[in-house]
């Protein structure tokens, strides 16, 4: 599995036009983009499931274990909400 991490101010602007089309929202100079390459049959499961998420989980700072102890169901739960209101934020 390989990451690539990219600090938004120092993309190009071709590079940040891409990235923000790709994800769908603008991006702030302070934020960063991190892309993971997964091969799909190195997951657990079938092309739908995901990869153990302990994978490079050392070099991610302890904000992140916020997922850690919810279910997959409350997690999309909350992807729903989180998306229900971004759609609903006027576009930049």
């Amino acid at each position: 599995m390989d990451s690539i991490v990219r600090n938004v101010a120092d993309l190009s602007a071709d590079e940040r036009h891409v990235c923000e089309h790709a994800l769908g929202q603008p991006l702030r100079a302070h934020q960063r983009v991190v892309i993971q390459l997964v091969d799909v049959n190195a997951s657990r499961g079938n092309a739908t499931t995901p990869p153990a998420a302990t994978n490079g989980a050392d070099d991610l700072p302890d904000w992140c274990t916020i997922w850690a102890d919810l279910s997959d169901e409350e997690i999309a739960d909350l992807e729903s909400a989180i998306l229900d209101r971004s759609d609903s934020r006027p576009a930049w």
